[in-house]
């Protein structure tokens, strides 16, 4: 006949039983408060990070985004679930009163998503970003192209260029009188994109208001705009005659995007340091993208702009790895609209159109028409 548990044998079951239980409440109260505090999830994320080390919490984060995802699933709820952990105070899909957003349809279809668990439902998905009277001029697409890396992101920002024009802005190392945007373009500027805050000192060539600002060098990626108004990226031979007024070029580093296809022998190791601007266009050429790459390698930031739409895309040569995109409500009154960047630098703070010159060679896109 057994023989009834000792005390001690008692005593440790509960524990264990209580242990067990509290471990499940606690699981639950952070599931909990994770999906209803906006600052809890990154904050876990990055103690995690700091403990555990990215390996091992990119393993958790695909095993909650699973859990989370088989929840909805059994609930018939048919959406993709948010990963809290990295979504951060105003999403890339509310707007001012913080509401979110549902994408237009008047531009081109989102792709989703780059990788099974992305760190946000709204990986992959068009938002508008700049509104005009006739529709939405500006959208922003956000990728995760690594699931295990919540710091590896591309975001892509998509202009139309029926509605729109891409024009160049020498920076003051290379016209000091200028050296920035034409003022009588001030009121028309819906957005810039900045390679960087400061000059590079690579030395690629450079043509803009009827003269070469920089000779060429032979073989690299060129960004033009020709006397036909179409934007092209790719490699072409230079013209040596300085560029007819309105139309302009300058070389970047090198063509990432080629005829849909990754440029052969593009870097596919480590991520580079800083942000990088890649510039884009769509097969049709009705679009220009500006994607900004960060914690990615070339290859990876490449097909992400190719995901996002991209037909050919160059990078931009950079001097400090602080590239931007800032963008500006075309409705507001006069020159000195202050815009919006991806990336909310304290160098960028408060940054209007037609304010101090640009230090560094930069594009910007104008709106056409009226």
């Amino acid at each position: 006949m057994p023989q009834p548990p000792t005390e001690p044998r008692a005593k440790r079951q509960l524990f264990v039983a209580a242990a067990g239980v509290t471990v499940v409440m606690a699981i639950v109260a952070v599931w909990i408060a994770v999906h209803h505090v906006p600052w809890l999830g990154p904050r876990l994320h990055d103690i995690g990070v700091a403990i555990f080390g990215r390996t091992a919490m990119g393993w958790a984060e695909r095993a909650a985004y699973t859990a989370d995802d088989g929840w909805n699933k059994l609930w018939g709820i048919q959406e993709r679930p948010e990963a809290y952990w990295n979504l951060p105070v105003s999403s890339a899909s509310a707007n001012a009163s913080g509401a979110a957003t549902p994408p237009s349809r008047s531009f081109p279809h989102s792709p989703g998503p780059m990788v099974h668990t992305p760190f946000s439902k709204d990986d992959g998905m068009w938002f508008p970003i700049v509104e005009s009277s006739d529709g939405p001029l500006v959208f922003r697409l956000v990728l995760h192209p690594d699931g295990d890396r919540a710091e590896s992101v591309v975001k892509v920002v998509a202009f139309d260029l029926k509605r729109c024009e891409l024009k160049l802005a020498p920076g003051k190392a290379l016209d000091k009188k200028a050296g920035g945007i034409a003022q009588e373009q001030s009121s028309k500027v819906i957005a810039l994109l900045l390679a960087g805050q400061r000059a590079s000192r690579a030395g690629f060539g450079v043509a803009a208001d009827g003269k070469v600002l920089r000779r060429p060098k032979p073989g690299a990626c060129v960004i033009r705009r020709g006397a036909d108004a179409a934007l092209q990226v790719g490699y072409w031979p230079v013209p040596a005659a300085a560029p007819q007024p309105g139309d302009w070029w300058m070389q970047t580093p090198s063509c990432t995007l080629e005829s849909g296809e990754l440029r052969p022998g593009i870097a596919e190791g480590a991520p580079f340091q800083g942000r990088r601007l890649l510039v884009g266009v769509s097969r049709d050429g009705n679009e220009l993208l500006a994607g900004v790459a960060e914690a990615v390698s070339e290859a990876t930031a490449a097909r992400a702009m190719r995901h996002g739409g991209a037909w050919s895309a160059a990078m931009m040569d950079s001097g400090d790895g602080l590239a931007n995109v800032v963008s500006f409500d075309p409705s507001a009154a006069g020159g000195q609209r202050t815009g919006k960047a991806l990336w909310e630098d304290a160098a960028l703070a408060g940054q209007s159109v037609g304010t101090a010159p640009i230090d560094a060679t930069s594009l910007y896109v104008v709106r056409t028409g009226s």
